[in-house]
């Protein structure tokens, strides 16, 4: 999924960039160490994952494209929404990495 990319092209999904989706939010759901939110991933290879351990304090959504490059560490600005919860989980979303 994060091939050379730039906004305005289009980009083909497959079957295999859902797997690849799964692997990074599990090894975001690791690393976590802040309070548990659930995320919302839209679009292709998308979906919804609890990340950290007990009842999620917040649900965030975002784009799945977008994110996966936030969590690389390519769009440090990336949009997120704050579906319900506290406000301190978007800002612990946004500084989430992990290497892929």
């Amino acid at each position: 999924m994060c091939a050379p990319w730039s906004p305005g092209q289009t980009i083909t999904v497959g079957d295999h960039d859902g797997q690849i989706v799964e692997q990074a939010v599990r090894d975001l759901a690791l690393a976590w160490s802040k309070a548990p939110i659930a995320l919302e991933l839209t679009g292709p290879a998308g979906g919804t994952w609890l990340i950290g351990s007990g009842e999620p304090k917040a649900v965030i959504r975002a784009d799945t494209l977008h994110y996966m490059r936030a969590l690389a560490g390519r769009d440090p600005d990336v949009a997120l929404e704050l579906v319900s919860g506290a406000e301190s989980a978007l800002a612990a979303a946004r500084r989430a990495r992990i290497l892929f």
